[in-house]
């Protein structure tokens, strides 16, 4: 199965090269990405109002992070490495772009329109 991908045009770009990369193609999550995105985050001390959501909003950007498929066609650093390096505004961009990948891939697991009946 291909999975379905999403080039993404960076504002601000990454720098983890020498080069700063303009061009992210995002793919569709994984399980996997859950895991890593867990993983790369870390549990604050005081998980009660403020602290929960801000690890809940960590973990979320985390798993769109872990999307990164290419970056200007190289593969990705790490999340947590690429957390540090994102610009904010890119970030929201990522974000869209996850929900375009949702979107579609919500279109193509929907069943075919029953065609109607012939008079």
């Amino acid at each position: 199965m291909d999975l379905i991908t999403e080039e993404v045009p960076l504002q601000y770009g990454l720098a983890p090269w020498s080069a700063t990369a303009k061009t992210v193609v995002l793919r569709q999550a994984t399980l996997q990405d859950v895991y890593v995105a867990v993983a790369a985050v870390e549990m604050p001390d005081d998980m009660a109002g403020a602290g929960r959501i801000a690890y809940q909003m960590a973990i979320d950007d985390a798993q769109i992070l872990a999307q990164v498929d290419r970056i200007d066609g190289n593969e990705p650093p790490e999340v947590r490495r690429l957390a540090q390096l994102i610009h904010p505004d890119d970030m929201s961009s990522l974000r869209a772009a996850s929900e375009v990948i949702k979107k579609k891939q919500r279109g193509e697991s929907e069943p075919s329109p029953t065609p109607e009946p012939s008079k």
